[in-house]
C-alpha cells in the first residue's frame, strides 16, 4: 500500500501505525467518510493464523457498541488484501502521550488534552529516533487521570459484559481523541466467553 492507492471502495491517504501484523492507513471511503483502515503486512497475507486473528478482532469489535470502544465499519478482503476499516482517532495513544519528554510540555498541564497531544506529537516530529524506554515520563494532573480512568474502566466494563476481555489493555492501545476522549482498540487478543 502507498498513499493515492486504493482498494476497493477505499483510498490509502497516510500511513499512521504499524503493529506487528498490520499497517494502519488513514483512509477515504468512497463516501467521502474518513477511516483508520487496518491491512495484514505483505509477509501475512498468506498465513491463514494471522488472516483469522484480523478477522476475528473485527468480529470481536463490530459486536461492541460504546462510545469508549472503537468502532468497526467493515472486516473484509479485496484482491487478496485483508483489512480492518474502523473509526479514525484524530489524536494519538495514551502512551505516546505519557512518554512525551516533560521538557517539551513547558507548561501545558494545565492545559486541554488537545494541547496535550499537538506538543507529544510535535515531539515524536522532531525526535522520530529517540526511543520511548529513553524517554522520561510526565505526570498528569489527578482529575485528569481521573477521568480518563472513569471512561476507560466504563469501555472495559462493557466489553466484560459482553463475555469479552480485553487480554492486552495498556496505554498503546488506548487512543485519545483531540477532545481527550479515550477509545480502546486492538481486541486482536480477546476471546468471546
Amino acid at each position: 500500500e502507498q498513499a493515492g492507492a486504493r482498494l476497493g471502495d477505499y483510498t490509502f491517504l497516510q500511513k499512521i501505525g504499524i503493529g506487528s501484523t498490520g499497517e494502519v492507513w488513514l483512509a477515504a471511503h468512497s463516501s467521502g467518510r474518513f477511516l483508520a483502515l487496518k491491512v495484514l503486512r505483505d509477509e501475512w497475507f498468506q498465513d491463514s493464523k494471522q488472516i483469522e486473528r484480523l478477522r476475528s478482532e473485527g468480529a470481536i469489535m463490530h459486536q461492541l457498541r460504546h462510545p469508549g470502544i472503537c468502532r468497526i465499519y467493515e472486516v473484509g478482503e479485496i484482491e487478496g488484501v485483508h483489512f480492518v476499516a474502523m473509526e479514525f482517532v484524530d489524536g494519538m495513544s495514551l502512551y505516546d502521550i505519557l512518554w512525551a519528554p516533560s521538557a517539551s510540555w513547558n507548561g501545558l498541564l494545565e492545559r486541554d488534552w488537545s494541547s496535550l497531544i499537538s506538543a507529544a506529537r510535535d515531539f515524536r516530529i522532531a525526535h522520530p529516533d529517540v526511543p520511548m524506554a529513553l524517554r522520561p515520563s510526565i505526570l498528569l494532573p489527578a482529575g485528569q487521570v481521573v477521568d480518563l480512568m472513569v471512561k476507560i474502566c466504563d469501555a472495559v466494563a462493557a466489553a466484560h459484559e459482553r463475555g469479552i476481555p480485553h487480554r492486552d489493555l495498556k496505554p498503546g492501545n488506548i487512543l485519545l481523541f483531540q477532545d481527550g476522549r479515550p477509545v480502546v482498540v486492538d481486541f486482536g487478543l480477546a476471546k468471546v466467553n
